[in-house]
């Protein structure tokens, strides 16, 4: 018997142990697997500079600015045809749907490609654990009190990126 085969012979039980361990985990586990698989799918997508992702609940504190911040950008960009808006809108928001948005659902395929490819997240809702900020894009989260009144109010989206707040 050679090393190898001496090896796996001792291991064996072992490696049938974890093997099955591994096994049950993936098969308890497999929804939050499958959204971070998902995720990791789309998150080689270019950034879009020009792309505004609003994540917007109700429930959480800064949701009125967000969509101030929300009407802002369709006036200013959208209709201008500058930038596009996708959003994402938990609770009673969403039933007033705004020309010029792209809504999608939370954890759709359309959801994380637009969490991937936006210039700009904006959003006070949880953002899932695979989430990688690209060093291109943007992140505002209005909960961040201190900052409220003056920075959305920029005439210019880019003073953002410029970090010239």
């Amino acid at each position: 018997m050679n090393e190898i085969e001496k090896i796996l012979k001792d291991n064996m039980e072992d490696y049938e142990s974890v093997k099955r361990q591994a096994l049950k985990f993936i098969h308890e586990n497999k929804k939050e697997l499958s959204k971070n698989y998902a995720y990791a799918e789309v998150c080689g997508n270019p950034v879009d500079a020009s792309h505004f992702f609003f994540l917007i609940d109700e429930k959480k504190p800064g949701s009125d600015l967000l969509l101030e911040m929300l009407d802002y950008a369709l006036k200013n960009y959208v209709s201008s045809e500058k930038a596009s808006v996708t959003a994402c809108i938990k609770g009673g928001f969403h039933l007033v749907k705004k020309t010029g948005v792209d809504y999608v659902k939370e954890e759709s395929r359309e959801y994380l490609e637009a969490l991937s490819q936006a210039g700009y997240i904006i959003g006070n809702m949880v953002l899932p654990g695979s989430f990688v900020k690209k060093e291109t894009q943007v992140y505002f989260n209005p909960c961040w009190k201190f900052m409220i009144g003056s920075l959305w109010r920029l005439q210019n989206f880019s003073q953002l990126r410029q970090g010239s707040f």
